[in-house]
């Protein structure tokens, strides 16, 4: 239902977005908002605001506060959440069957067709290739380095 709604708001102007990338990612985004930000609801819960409030009495800005205490604190659950909704786009296909154009053709649909089609060995193919895709990406997103302990150490220091 999500992309018939959207294929029949962004046909006509001011927004022609069909047949672009965009309207591709306009959907992506709509269907992953709801758990994106049951997610990071979740990452917020854990951070205590008494530490912000602790380095705003020790001087720092609301900016500072941000920058050199939540983020921190907030980094793995943010990077958890992206690769969680990376993982559910590579295989989104309803939004996708609707809104595609030979020249935004994404991967899930390329497979339907092709198995459509009755084309098992490239479906194969593809099915590897996106399993190596999805494993490369949350490989490469665990070696970022995930540690927010050292918040503590900067409210100390200053």
């Amino acid at each position: 239902m999500l992309g018939v709604g959207l294929f029949l708001s962004y046909t006509r102007p001011p927004f022609v977005l069909y047949g672009t990338l965009w309207i591709l990612l306009l959907a992506f985004l709509t269907i992953n908002l709801p758990s994106a930000y049951q997610q990071l609801q979740a990452a917020f819960a854990t951070i205590h605001p008494e530490l912000e409030e602790a380095s705003r009495i020790l001087g720092a800005t609301r900016l500072q506060a941000l920058r050199q205490i939540t983020a921190p604190l907030l980094r793995t659950g943010v990077i958890a959440t992206w690769c969680f909704i990376f993982i559910g786009v590579m295989r989104e296909l309803s939004a996708a069957i609707v809104l595609f154009t030979s020249q935004t053709k994404v991967l899930s649909v390329l497979i339907y067709d092709l198995n459509e089609g009755g084309d098992l060995a490239a479906i194969a193919v593809l099915g590897i290739a996106m399993l190596v895709i999805t494993f490369a990406v949350v490989l490469a997103v665990n070696q970022i380095p995930m540690s927010g302990g050292n918040a503590g150490a900067k409210l100390r220091n200053g």
